[in-house]
């Protein structure tokens, strides 16, 4: 647990394209990330998590209607955190309680250093008011009602490791003074340093308008990643989107996500039960989006689950016997993931069995 903790309450208040109305019910509960300084080596872990810091950044860069501001915090000293239970302990702290932790270990690899970022959702987000995650299927029957909604109950992901050079490290800020910030764009040089809480008014993939040491406003530059298909950020953004309800940045961030081709097959399969359910958000049809993921991972129990309730939404609005065909041979495939007792699975086929009659 990092003795000090520096608070960056990210509100987006005012955004390039003018203020937006904000959720009074979601406005009271905002999002709280934690960026702990990333453990490994000293010289370069304050510059790695500062730079994970920022790219969480921008995912407050686009107005959203589900907006609740956002709690940023970030470690100064050395976190110790070296697993997923590290990181769930260290965001249950009573003047945390962070919602997402964004952590890692950074090595020494020839002439660079390699981060392995990991990123733990943790319970504290299950104890939230609303949950915008949570893909809503509740269906009406002469029978009753089935409630089958669902949400993805990863909590630990474990990122594509990178590297970074010698010369990012040593063209790198040390923020051994604070955030560095400058009096405008072009400004090649900091006017002045903060420790202090930051207020962010404005957000691009480049820069943000602060408001800070009370009513002083500057730019706060962004470090330029040495690449752009950087899993770490795409992830961490989308999940972001996911837990504030836009559903368009994350449907931009997972699809774009989907794009790389050496992304590990797990973070495949959470990307695209994530774009889906931004699909189904957005009223578009996700089913194709959840049947690959259920395809990269068949006992993968949450993939699966999406895919079969996919099959019900679709078939609920285009009424295709063939789908409840296709659900009715999955279920049967499937059913080695599940339990006797289990509720959920119960009720999926009890409801599969009612509509086939």
């Amino acid at each position: 647990m990092p003795s000090r903790l520096r608070k960056t309450l990210a509100s987006i208040l005012v955004v390039v394209t003018g203020a937006f109305a904000a959720s009074p019910t979601l406005s009271a509960e905002p999002l709280r990330i934690l960026v702990p300084k990333f453990s490994g080596e000293r010289e370069v872990t304050t510059a790695v998590s500062m730079t994970v810091y920022f790219e969480m950044l921008k995912a407050f860069g686009s107005p959203s209607g589900a907006e609740r501001g956002a709690w940023i915090l970030y470690g100064q000293d050395e976190s110790n955190i070296s697993s997923h239970k590290d990181a769930v302990d260290a965001a249950s702290w009573p003047s945390v309680r962070a919602d997402i932790v964004v952590w890692g270990h950074a090595t020494r690899y020839g002439d660079g250093v390699v981060i392995d970022p990991r990123v733990t959702r943790t319970p504290v987000s299950r104890q939230r008011k609303e949950q915008p995650e949570v893909l809503q299927a509740i269906f009406e029957t002469p029978a009753g009602e089935y409630d089958l909604s669902l949400a993805n109950s990863a909590a630990f992901f474990d990122l594509e490791p990178f590297v970074l050079s010698n010369a990012f490290i040593e063209q790198s800020e040390n923020y051994s003074k604070g955030i560095p910030i400058y009096p405008s764009l072009d400004s090649d040089k900091p006017g002045e340093y903060t420790s202090n809480v930051v207020y962010f008014l404005e957000v691009s993939e480049t820069a943000a308008l602060v408001r800070y040491d009370g009513a002083k406003e500057g730019w706060i530059k962004f470090p330029a990643l040495p690449r752009e298909d950087l899993s770490m950020a795409y992830f961490g953004q989308g999940l972001i989107h996911i837990l504030r309800g836009d559903w368009r940045g994350a449907s931009k961030s997972f699809t774009e996500l989907n794009e790389f081709s050496s992304l590990p097959n797990s973070m495949r399969v959470d990307a695209n039960i994530y774009l889906g359910i931004a699909q189904y958000k957005l009223g578009l049809d996700g089913l194709a989006t959840f049947r690959r993921a259920a395809g990269l991972n068949g006992f993968d129990k949450d993939a699966v689950k999406f895919f079969l309730v996919g099959l019900l939404l679709d078939y609920r609005q285009k009424r295709e016997p063939a789908l409840l065909d296709e659900l009715a041979t999955n279920i049967e495939k499937h059913q080695v993931l599940f339990s006797t007792s289990d509720p959920w699975f119960s009720d999926l086929r009890k409801l599969t069995a009612q509509y086939r009659q």
